[in-house]
This record gives C-alpha cells, structure tokens and sequence, in this order.
C-alpha cells in the first residue's frame, strides 16, 4: 500500500521525476522511459534535473522518448515526486515547492543506495573466493610522494567539512515512507524485506530499448576463427584481468573484446557477433547489457552476485551463473571454455526463458506504470 497523499487536490498531480540530466547511463534512461510511458497513458510528467545538471545538454539518444524538462519551480505542492536511490538530500529551497510527503524512491540500484544499510550490500554480505583478491591492489608510485600526499590530505578534509556545512545548514536529508518505494529488481525488494522485516512498495522494472539490431548482420570486428567473448571493462576489470592473464597464459585460445569507447551501432554489432558475453561483477539491480546482449541472440555468462541470485531477474540456468564465492580464477576458465565448447546455438537456446523475459520487458513495464497510477488515483 502507498502512503497517503494528503493534499486535497492530489488527484490533479503530476508524475515530477528527478534525474540527472546529460548523463547516459541505465539509470537516467529508466527514468526516461517511465516519463514517456506516464505520458502515453494520459497522465503529465515532467523531468526534472538533479541540481547540478541542468544546465547539461540533454541525451541526444533519449530524444525517442520525447522529454519534458522543467524546473523545480514547475512543479506543484500536489505532483508526485519519484527520485533515484542514490539522492539523499536536496536544497532546502527545493521544499518550497514539493512536499516532503509525496516523494517516493525508485531502487534502481542497491549497492549505490544513499541510505548506508544499503550500500554495498552484495560486497558487504557475499564475499569471493579469496583468489580473487591477489589483484585488488596495485602499486604504483609518485613523484614527490609526500608532498602530495600532504595536497590531497588537505583537499580531502576541506572537501570533507564543506560537505558537512552544506549538509547541515544548505540541504535536507529526504526521508522516504516505507510504503513509498519502488523496486526495479527482485533482488532490491528481498533486500528492503530482509533490512526492514517487512513486505512492502511495488514493482517498477524497466526495459531494454537496442535500435535498429537487425540492420548490422556482418562482422565488424573481427573475423579469426577463435571464439569471441565480449566484457564491459568499466566493470569487474580487475577479476576479468586475472581471467585475461590465464587466457594469455594459454595460448590466447579466446579472444576478448572489450565493450569501450563504442557507438551504440557497435556495440550491438559486437554482441551481435560474439560467442559469449561475460561479466564477473556484481548486479546492482537488473543490468541493462546482460539482457542487450542476450536480445541480440548473444549468451550471458555471468557472476551470480546481486540480481543474478534471483531467477526473477535472471532467469538463467545454473551453468551460466558462476559462484565466485567457490569458483577460484583457473576454475572460472575452465567453467568459460566449457560454455564455449557447447557452441553459441546450443547455449542460445538454453537461455530461451532469459531471452523470451527481456523480449516481454516493455508491455510488462506499460502495465506496471499503469498499475502505479491507478494506485496513486485511488488515494
């Protein structure tokens, strides 16, 4: 159940959703596609930029769904203010026009919540085998190491007590209703349950949203005979390093590619013609590449972290789901050249469910922002 919204006149309230704009990234994009999907079912919305970004070019790839941006100064006390998990504070000024109680807090997200119990949850509750840890630090070394030690020590306290002043006396902490949150995974909602001991907010997934897939058919990449496997660098680089290592190590039997500095066409190239996409880190939430990958026929091979432990995010067979918690970095290898050997129409096949899920996101998405505003109607 949601809390209740106690202006009188809320039944005349907007859907205000707060996002940074000129940043591309899963999050923003959600939060996009659930200001178009508000508006095609015939309620107003309006993006709003986090401060700090509006003056940002918007997204030149999210003018398909058509955004509204205002300012905070647009909105009404009445309009339903949906904000990131990540943002925890806002101007006080900003609460001269939205009201505190109206918000509600979309967890895109668990590991980068604002709120501390959150945070880092997956890291904090679910450790891997320790053999992945040789490389977690690297050493490096700096000229003049003291002195500018001494520099970033000052800049970090100064930072760190302006941060405090702006805290206390510039912004207010947003403090959200347990009934007032949304959940873009299963994961994030056992997680709530499992930190408040309670059943509550509603399911607000998202979609994936590739253009024009079918259009790129010929490799672009490469064309050697060896089996190709596609990894995103920005994320797990330094367990993906090890497994690296072990392929060079080996002869170079796999290649690798890294999803970086891409155009979107690429990318859906890349995964169009790779035998594997892997990824070793964790899942905050509902990745968006995973299933980008797999809807361009691409099979997943992913560490069971986070979402991944829950087949209603993933519905995945166990045998694409590695237990870094067991599984050391040969034995990791060893488990990747044996998804390789059953052959890319085998393990496609085997995905089907994962596929079909990703397929059926957007019509499920319209009835779950549909359902939201009927919620939000009868108060």
């Amino acid at each position: 159940m949601l809390a209740r919204i106690m202006d009188s006149s809320h039944s005349k309230f907007r859907i205000v959703i707060l996002t940074p704009k000129g940043l591309r990234t899963g999050g923003p994009e959600a939060m996009h596609q659930l200001h178009h999907a508000v508006r095609q079912l015939g309620k107003n919305s309006l993006l709003v930029p986090l401060p700090g970004t509006s003056n940002r070019i918007s997204v030149q790839q999210y003018s398909k769904y058509d955004p509204i941006w205002g300012k905070i100064w647009h909105t009404r006390r009445n309009d339903i203010v949906i904000i990131p998990e990540s943002l925890g504070q806002l101007p006080l000024w900003y609460f001269f026009f939205i009201s505190r109680q109206n918000f509600f807090l979309w967890m895109l997200s668990v590991d980068f919540s604002y709120e501390n119990q959150f945070q880092k949850y997956e890291t904090k509750n679910f450790k891997i085998h320790p053999a992945w840890q040789k490389n977690e630090q690297k050493k490096f070394r700096l000229k003049n190491f003291k002195t500018q030690k001494l520099i970033m020590k000052f800049f970090a306290i100064a930072k760190l007590q302006y941060v405090k002043f702006r805290n206390k006396y510039m912004r207010s902490r947003i403090n959200i209703d347990l009934n007032n949150y949304l959940f873009q995974s299963a994961y994030a909602r056992e997680v709530f349950r499992a930190i408040n001991d309670i059943n509550l907010g509603v399911m607000l997934s998202d979609y994936t949203n590739f253009e024009n897939k079918q259009k790129i058919r010929k490799p672009v990449f490469c064309t050697c005979t060896k089996k190709h496997i596609a990894y995103f660098p920005a994320k797990s680089l330094n367990l993906i390093s090890l497994i690296l290592d072990i392929n060079a190590s080996r002869g170079g039997l796999i290649h690798f590619i890294a999803i970086q500095g891409l155009e979107p066409s690429q990318v859906v190239a890349l995964l169009s013609e790779s035998d594997l996409f892997l990824d070793l880190g964790y899942f905050p939430g509902k990745d968006r590449l995973p299933r980008e990958a797999i809807s361009l026929n691409c099979p997943v091979l992913l560490a069971k972290r986070g979402a991944t432990r829950f087949k209603e995010d993933f519905p995945l067979p166990n045998m694409y789901l590695l237990d870094l918690e067991k599984l050391d970095p040969e034995s990791t290898f060893e488990t990747i050249t044996k998804v390789l050997s059953k052959g890319k129409k085998f393990n496609s096949r085997a995905q089907s469910k994962f596929q079909e899920a990703v397929c059926a996101e957007k019509p499920l998405f319209i009835k779950e922002v549909d359902n939201l505003i009927h919620l939000l109607n009868d108060f």
